[in-house]
């Protein structure tokens, strides 16, 4: 989850804790100034998966990890496309990335049942995706009642 996705998840907060569900976030790396810079945008729980389990679930069992030669391609690409509309988007939105940690590895989110059953997953297929705020709140509902 990217910082922009963060803050507009976090800001539905209320929401979700009326549903009594809890929101965490998941790691892939242990930087430790990228680490407390997230916590800005995401104050609450954070886990560090460095094994990406997390990571791997989503990819159906791999990590689903963009090429970097395919990313240039697509980001300095003439012809529109959704990297190039996700990053316009986050710099519009006032997010800066930055290049340290592995930024290639896409993420998404799960929304689970009380036990561990899946309700709902989302997983990038660019970078920059954000799983649609009206289906992740419908998935806690359902959670919730599950």
């Amino acid at each position: 989850m990217c910082r922009e996705e963060a803050t507009k998840l976090y800001a539905q907060k209320p929401k979700f804790d009326a549903l009594g569900v809890r929101m965490v976030s998941v790691l892939k790396e242990n930087i430790p100034a990228e680490v407390e810079a997230f916590r800005h945008f995401w104050p609450a729980d954070l886990f560090l998966d460095e094994a990406q389990g997390f990571y791997k679930a989503l990819g159906g069992g791999q990590v689903h990890h963009k090429s970097l030669i395919m990313f240039l391609l697509r980001f300095f690409s003439p012809l529109q496309n959704r990297l190039q509309e996700n990053a316009k988007r986050t710099k519009n939105g006032g997010f800066e990335g930055n290049l340290k940690g592995e930024g290639l590895i896409t993420g998404g989110l799960y929304v689970m049942r009380r036990g561990g059953a899946m309700e709902y997953a989302f997983r990038e297929e660019e970078i920059g995706d954000h799983a649609p705020l009206d289906e992740v709140l419908a998935a806690a509902e359902r959670a919730q009642k599950a």
